[in-house]
């Protein structure tokens, strides 16, 4: 099983922070590879995933394949 990560991804900008920050704490970012929602345990979003639409079909397809959606705590 995998954890995934998406938030804004409108920009090149966004898309190179959400990869960076995916990179450190160990997850893989939605928008680096296709995602079988099948074997995602958690999908965890960037603060600001509810203006992206983007990201808001990720969490869509997360909730249809019952997969848990987690806001990632950055501190």
């Amino acid at each position: 099983m995998i954890s995934v990560l998406t938030g804004p991804q409108g920009t090149e900008e966004q898309r190179g922070t959400l990869c960076e920050l995916a990179g450190l704490y160990g997850l893989l970012p939605v928008i680096a590879t296709r995602v079988d929602w099948l074997t995602v345990s958690v999908l965890y979003c960037v603060a600001g995933w509810q203006s992206c639409a983007d990201a808001l079909s990720d969490v869509a397809l997360a909730e249809c394949f019952g997969v848990p959606v987690k806001d990632l705590p950055l501190n």
